[in-house]
């Protein structure tokens, strides 16, 4: 029995370890880099120079590429750059011509994304076997800012920032087949793995809305937190992850029962936080995107204020580690791909 108890505990940490795997890529805003992360021990494998002001970023299905959008920033921009993740480093720049300030992204297939252009107020798709730009869809709504990708159905959901509205666009037709009327400031968006749900985050008024994507009735206005910010789905579908940048941390959603059951405060991060230009440590933690793990197991957060990523294990709703990102960190995107060091 004395051997069993001396066992077990090596195998508990053996598991945990085996659990965290696979790379953290995060878009340095300020800096014009992205970093590469190894999960396991937090420590950055690469930092690679990409356009101006990348805001956000997408790894394709089979985590071998990721591509992010150069927003730029008093030129808008025009252009994402392509990442060889296994590589460790940007394989090319591609142009998106009149498509400016491209924004929200997300991979359809290894090969083909859908991208937001907010200054055109238009959805476009782009093609890396070709590195062009075609099937472009206009939402004809003001600032179309993040968008969300339905593989059960083929549908893209774009919100639209000043216009607060989401265009439900079927990328099968490039048309924009529903335009849902809400509130002005949403921003974050997500649909559930089965496409049956729409989750909507208001910076504005600070709640989050369920729609049913066939009906379009919504099924719960609920309250989350001061700029209400990213929303994100577990692959499983029992819950939602919504950050909130002025109060500084995540709420967690039943989905199913429509119901906030835990808030997560980044303020605990203080310690690893780092310093402000004056030495100090910045007193807003401000999280902003939001990944999660192959597995459902870890959620990861961009901590701007902090100068941090923040890894949650969905186990037990905690913070369980932190990665050294570089000034301003946005956009973020978990690949299941080990890198050796």
């Amino acid at each position: 029995m004395r051997r069993l108890f001396t066992v077990l505990p090596l195998v508990l940490l053996w598991a945990a370890a085996a659990a965290q795997h696979g790379s953290l890529l995060v878009a340095n805003k300020s800096d014009n880099t992205v970093s590469v992360f190894d999960v396991a021990t937090k420590k950055q494998l690469a930092l690679l120079p990409v356009g101006e002001a990348p805001h956000e970023l997408a790894v394709s299905p089979d985590g071998r590429t990721a591509v992010v959008c150069n927003y730029g920033a008093a030129t808008p921009g025009n252009s994402v750059t392509v990442i060889d993740i296994s590589g460790r480093k940007a394989l090319r720049t591609i142009s998106t011509g009149q498509y400016t300030r491209p924004h929200g992204i997300e991979f359809t297939s290894n090969h083909e994304l859908v991208i937001t252009s907010e200054a055109t107020r238009q959805l476009f798709r782009l093609n890396l076997q070709t590195d062009k730009v075609s099937r472009v869809v206009h939402t004809a709504q003001e600032r179309s800012h993040m968008v969300a990708w339905s593989a059960s159905d083929a549908m893209a959901y774009v919100s639209n920032i000043v216009s607060g509205s989401v265009s439900a666009v079927d990328t099968k037709q490039d048309t924009v087949v529903h335009l849902a009327a809400l509130k002005q400031g949403i921003e974050g968006i997500a649909v559930s793995p089965d496409g049956k749900e729409l989750w909507v985050a208001n910076r504005n008024d600070s709640t989050v809305t369920a729609i049913d994507t066939k009906s379009w009735k919504q099924l719960a206005i609920l309250p989350a937190h001061d700029l209400a910010y990213r929303v994100r789905f577990l692959h499983s579908g029992k819950y939602v992850m919504v950050s909130n940048g002025n109060a500084g941390n995540l709420s967690i959603y039943d989905v199913a029962k429509k119901q906030r059951i835990k808030d997560i405060d980044f303020k605990t991060l203080v310690p690893y936080a780092q310093p402000d230009s004056k030495g100090q440590p910045p007193a807003q933690p401000v999280p902003g995107g939001i990944t999660v793990s192959e597995d459902d197991r870890y959620i990861f957060v961009s901590v701007t204020g902090y100068k941090l990523a923040a890894m949650i294990d969905t186990r037990s709703w905690t913070i369980t580690g932190s990665f050294q990102t570089g000034n301003t960190p946005d956009g973020i995107y978990y690949s299941p791909l080990t890198l050796k060091p």
